[in-house]
This record gives structure tokens, sequence and C-alpha cells, in this order.
């Protein structure tokens, strides 16, 4: 998996209430809940509100102008047709598959933590995530997508989007973009890997390499 660039690894608590948050996680809890109070995370923990929305916004209107207002049908034959996916309720096809992608690049097969991560199904655990969100914080996570899948356009000059790149290159990309200058690909890149370690960290399947034994264990251990 990848783990936090320089700057989180030397990156203390920023509040108090950070710091209290971190003291007041109870070995009882589950591993989701220990990573939603973890320090550095008061502020959009769940990687919903850790980037600036008029930033995000005007970038994808930017972009998404530059990309597909010039050359739309370039942009169309570039971007392909994602497989059909049932059953989403914010997500189109072509966003579950960035994000499908993503899943790839921080979850990668041979981890220490060997668990069917494709069975799993992050990206729609995300997309019903957001469909209980309220509509600006969807379109902030749908406009990140955005901006990470034309990445290669934008960024590299590239004829191909982040979809379409190999595992290693989307790993080299996804780490330039933690690593960088830009502060608003810093922040998306964040806000990724907490949501979807979120997401990833409370399934049942992933505790035991974690030592927790669930919830109801937890509790009965605590009582003798």
């Amino acid at each position: 998996m990848i783990g936090p660039s320089a700057a989180e690894r030397n990156k203390g608590p920023t509040t108090p209430g950070d710091d209290t948050r971190a003291r007041a996680t109870r070995a009882s809890d589950s591993p989701a809940e220990q990573v939603r109070y973890a320090p550095g995370m008061a502020q959009g923990g769940d990687g919903r509100r850790l980037f600036g929305r008029r930033r995000l916004l005007k970038a994808g209107l930017v972009l998404g102008g530059a990309v597909a207002g010039g050359a739309g049908g370039a942009w169309a034959w570039l971007k392909g047709t994602a497989p059909d996916v049932e059953g989403l309720r914010c997500l189109d096809d072509a966003e579950y598959r960035t994000l499908a992608k993503l899943v790839e690049v921080l979850f990668p097969s041979g981890a220490s933590i060997e668990v069917d991560v494709g069975a799993m199904d992050l990206p729609r655990a995300v997309d019903g995530f957001l469909a209980d969100e309220p509509a600006d914080r969807q379109s902030d996570l749908r406009a990140a997508l955005f901006l990470l899948e034309v990445a290669p356009v934008v960024d590299q000059h590239r004829a191909t989007t982040f979809s379409r790149l190999g595992v290693s290159e989307r790993d080299a990309l996804f780490r330039q973009w933690m690593e960088g200058d830009d502060p608003l690909r810093r922040k998306i890149t964040v806000a990724f890997r907490k949501l979807l370690g979120l997401l990833f960290y409370d399934r049942e399947e992933v505790w035991p390499f974690l030592g927790y034994p669930g919830p109801s264990l937890g509790a009965r251990g605590g009582a003798r």
C-alpha cells in the first residue's frame, strides 16, 4: 500500500482537539473508528471536506474545458467506454472505473494484508457512501475523480487517461500528486486515501490482520 508522504510523516497533531481525539480512541474501537479519529483527521477525516470547494470546482471547470471543450471527439475517444456497472446510486460507470483503478494502486496484490480487495468492491462502497451525502460533497468527490482521470493529459501532456495507465504508471502519478508542490492535488490524494482506507479497514475480513477481535469479542473481553 502507498504509505504517508514525507510531510505527513513529519506532521504531528495540528490542534489540541486532534490530540484529544487520538487519546480518546479506545482499544475496543473498530479499525475504521481508529482511522476516523486519528490525529490530523479532525477536518474532513473521512475524505469529504479536505479540499477547498471553490478551488476544486474552478479547477474542474478549467480542466474540463481544456480537455473536452477544444476537442470533444478526441476526448470521447480517449476516455473510451467504461464497462456497465449495475446498481450505482451516485457515480457513473467512468467514475467507478477510475476508483477501481485507484484501488489497485492503494491496495496492491501481495500486500501484507492478504485479502481479496477486488471482492470488497470498494468503489461501490464509495458510491453508497456518497449517495447519502449532500449534493455539494458528491460534486466535490466527482470533480476530484475527474481531475485524477485527466491527470496524464493535463500534467504529462500524454494522449491517455489514468484508467488506461498500467499499475506502475498509476502508482507513480499518484505519488507525484502526493509529494508535489500543488496543494490541491496533495489534498485530493489525502482525501482518497483516507476515505478508501476507512472503508477498507471497516471490513471484518481485514480485522484479524490487525489483531482486532471485533466489537462483541472486545466487549466480552473487557467485561471479564
